[in-house]
């Protein structure tokens, strides 16, 4: 799985012969040739508010705009793993946001191991997928599937048994990048990175209680919640166990949260795919909430915002609080006036809508939309596909820019992201492994924001903020009986 590549730096690259193994194709071969001339050095200084990387980053988009590079030689495989198919859980945007974005580098940014902004050619990402349905023999099924093909790393996608797949990719020692941390292997696995942005189950939720119980002062909540086997610890650890943890029946109180005596909540699981929600949200409506809490795949969103809106609810009597999981275009055109006023928790931009942030962040959406849409089989691109279109970006970024990219190994790729501080998001903002939350030391990345449906557009509520600070360090909870 060894893969010999050019040397890299935040500032600058040298063009070398590179070479892989653990990867389809023929190994020892010779990446690209110089351009007759180079593209403008990076502007170092981006990175004191953006993360290392931050400057490059912006260079090389200047740079490939008008003189894109592609990547030659051997292919890396990369694992990928993803829910689709399945009505329980199918995810096949996140599969499509992987894809476009893989194809943006090798088209545009030259692989991995060369240097776009001398014109040089690096070796191509090749993805090797397995869809999985929602059953632990399939995931197990996909992960010994991945694992036999010797990838250099993998990248998962909505993963729902992790516990059933995480030790798989651990015995055979390639690291894994995990898009969403949503069950308690995820959490804490070992040779596995929370990298995307908002952390999952782990960054969203305890910010989806954090906005309602701090900002919208509800004390009286009401968590639908989806009834999968990652839902169940998505709400018993990051949404009912903050509420203990800020109501004080929780203890010992980690660092910097502020108790509410007064709040509370009342959960009500929902089957995945359920085509009626009305009897679920009479119970809701009659337990009179001050907000209303809920995450899973956008369509279960949407058949819940119909049940509400249906029964007389709207955002303006009592607010909803979606995740960013909810987020899909489509839907909310479909939705109309019902979804106005609703909040998203997500990462730390939406990443629809370039206006939600400023500077670099503002111009990587945009890349994002442009190059997601040139790429992407799908033309009305969902809130995971960007987010999954972002990871992989990151992941480019940071390997491409390691200390051991002339050598890239499973070993030292793992041993990179392991060690990570204050590193560029691509559209978002700095992460790293190193400041993972106690009891929560696989996810890296927990920074999200709040944006408001205003009934045409996404309008930013909320700065990006961190909010796993109310559990780090509690104990892990898999049930109401943890």
């Amino acid at each position: 799985m060894a893969m010999t590549a050019a040397a890299c730096s935040s500032s600058s690259k040298t063009a070398s012969t590179a070479t892989t193994a653990g990867s389809t194709g023929s190994s020892g071969s010779t990446s690209g040739t110089a351009a007759t001339s180079s593209c403008a050095a990076p502007n170092t200084s981006l990175d004191a508010t953006n993360g290392k990387y931050a400057g490059w980053m912006q260079a090389v988009l200047n740079c490939t705009a008008s003189k894109p590079v592609k990547a030659t030689g051997s292919p890396i495989l990369v694992g990928f793993l993803n829910p689709q198919g399945d009505p329980n859980g199918s995810f096949p945007d996140a599969t499509a946001g992987a894809q476009a974005a893989v194809d943006y580098i090798n088209n545009e940014l030259g692989g991995i191991g060369g240097n776009p902004l001398k014109g040089v050619a690096g070796h191509p990402i090749k993805l090797t997928t397995c869809f999985e349905t929602i059953a632990p023999s399939s995931s197990t099924s996909c992960a010994n599937q991945i694992v036999s093909q010797k990838p250099a790393f993998i990248i998962s996608g909505y993963q729902f048994f992790g516990s059933s797949v995480d030790p798989i990719f651990a015995a055979a020692g390639i690291p894994v990048i995990n898009f969403n941390p949503i069950t308690q292997a995820d959490f804490q696995g070992k040779n596995i990175y929370d990298i995307a942005a908002g952390g999952g189950c782990v960054g969203v939720h305890p910010g989806l209680i954090s906005f309602a119980a701090y900002t919208l002062h509800a004390t009286n909540l009401a968590i639908p919640w989806s009834n999968t086997a990652p839902g169940v610890p998505c709400y018993y650890d990051l949404e009912q166990k903050p509420v203990e943890v800020i109501n004080g029946s929780l203890t010992p109180t980690p660092a910097g949260v502020k108790l509410i005596p007064g709040l509370t909540e009342k959960g009500y699981p929902i089957p995945p795919a359920s085509p009626d929600d009305s009897a679920v949200v009479a119970q809701i409506l009659a337990q009179k909430p001050d907000a209303i809490i809920f995450s899973a795949q956008a369509s279960d969103c949407f058949n819940l915002l119909n049940a509400l809106s249906t029964a007389g609810w709207t955002a303006q009597k009592i607010p909803l609080i979606f995740s960013g999981a909810c987020t899909d275009t489509q839907q909310i055109a479909q939705a109309g006036s019902k979804v106005d006023g609703v909040y998203f928790v997500g990462a730390s931009y939406n990443l629809l809508d370039p206006s939600s942030a400023t500077g670099l962040a503002s111009q990587e959406i945009s890349v994002i939309n442009a190059k997601d849409k040139q790429y992407s089989p799908s033309q009305t691109p969902t809130g995971i596909e960007t987010a999954m279109f972002q990871t992989v970006l990151t992941t480019w970024l940071t390997l491409d820019n390691s200390s051991t990219a002339n050598s890239l190994t499973a070993s030292s790729i793992d041993t990179t992201i392991a060690n990570t501080s204050n590193v560029h998001m691509f559209a978002g903002v700095p992460w790293g492994c190193q400041s993972a939350p106690a009891n929560y030391s696989s996810v890296c990345s927990t920074a999200v924001s709040v944006l408001q449906w205003n009934g045409s557009k996404f309008v930013t509520v909320t700065k990006p903020f961190s909010a796993s600070y109310i559990v780090a360090g509690t104990p892990l909870h898999e049930t109401a009986q943890g």
